[in-house]
């Protein structure tokens, strides 16, 4: 029981450094933009309930705008990040995409 604990611990400790020397040390571009995005969507929120306190008016061309922008912004990213995730896990294992016509 001993020597499958020590293997246990040695793998997490590989597992751990590789995960230090893989991780980047400043956010991608498209994060960025996620951030900025996620921001904004809130900010119009934010700008519709004040809208809605002191007027009565709710903005819901703005919000069905921004909420349009805000879903393609997403997908793009999750589709942008499961292929390189993708790309990651086959470059550990060894493998390479191949094309077939």
């Amino acid at each position: 029981m001993s020597e499958d604990r020590q293997q246990m611990v040695e793998l997490i400790q590989r597992v751990i450094e590789a995960h230090g020397r893989s991780e980047k040390k400043h956010m991608e571009f498209s994060k960025k933009l996620m951030i900025f995005a996620s921001i904004m969507y809130a900010a119009t929120w934010v700008v519709a309930a004040a809208s809605w306190v002191l007027w009565r008016e709710f903005p819901a061309g703005l919000i069905q705008y921004t909420t349009w922008l805000y879903s393609a912004a997403t997908a793009f990213y999750m589709c942008k990040t499961g292929y390189e995730n993708k790309a990651k896990i086959q470059g550990a294992k060894g493998e390479r995409e191949t094309w077939k016509e």
